[in-house]
């Protein structure tokens, strides 16, 4: 988006391995782009996470130098760099096609491209070091972020209390101007977060509220808070 300055993140000597994963994970030509909790970070601008992987949606080509880098991992799309787990998601264009597949599923597919292909430069400082790196820009993280929470199912609760406060945080701090210019980032990304705002933030509000509240320090939101931004998320992409 023009106009934008871009936002500098710097991070504790601590984080000083994730930023030398990063320096090697962002010369990656290609449509790729930082999603999970570090790009949620960036949004916030704030830390809300002690450990840092480096997640990722990327297009066919960069997918092929992501999964090169560093060492492997217990599964063919993760790697190891500079010690840094490095998990990446393959998506490629759907097309036309995207119209027929099931809710779910073009809420993955649409959700993913479109993190892969509209992005937002982030610049990451740590001590004397600094690298650029493309983050998700916000409609599409949250679209994955919803993505996440439904295909967890409640096995992974910790997990989906951790989702569902960002996809909360997200909303709540959004401009919603921004977040509806990016409505027609790729298609069926509208309807994809129309089905994920009704089904988890509306239908699902006190689910999504409890989750938090067990599973996270947070003490915020209440179901009506969830419902409240998952109406607006709604109205901005109906």
């Amino acid at each position: 988006a023009g106009g934008l300055a871009m936002i500098n993140l710097v991070l504790p000597p601590v984080n000083r391995p994730f930023v030398l994963a990063l320096q090697q994970i962002a010369p990656t030509s290609g449509h790729w782009s930082v999603i999970g909790g570090f790009a949620v970070w960036t949004h916030l601008g704030e830390n809300h996470r002690p450990t840092l992987d480096v997640d990722a949606a990327a297009a066919p080509g960069a997918h092929a130098t992501l999964v090169s880098l560093g060492t492997a991992g217990d599964d063919a799309h993760r790697r190891f760099v500079a010690g840094v787990k490095l998990e990446v998601i393959e998506v490629d264009d759907p097309g036309p096609g995207i119209n027929d597949l099931d809710d779910k599923d073009r809420l993955f597919i649409a959700g993913h491209w479109a993190a892969a292909t509209t992005t937002i430069d982030r610049e990451i400082r740590c001590e004397e070091l600094h690298v650029v790196v493309p983050v998700a820009r916000r409609l599409p993280l949250i679209a994955c972020k919803l993505h996440a929470w439904i295909d967890r199912r409640d096995q992974r609760a910790d997990k989906r209390g951790s989702d569902g406060l960002d996809i909360v945080r997200l909303l709540d701090s959004a401009d919603w101007d921004s977040l509806a210019a990016d409505t027609d980032a790729v298609d069926g990304l509208r309807p994809a977060v129309a089905f994920a705002a009704q089904h988890v933030l509306i239908d699902q509000a006190a689910r999504v509220s409890r989750l938090i509240q067990v599973h996270t320090d947070a003490n915020l939101p209440a179901t009506e808070q969830v419902r409240m931004l998952g109406a607006r998320l709604l109205a901005v992409v109906s």
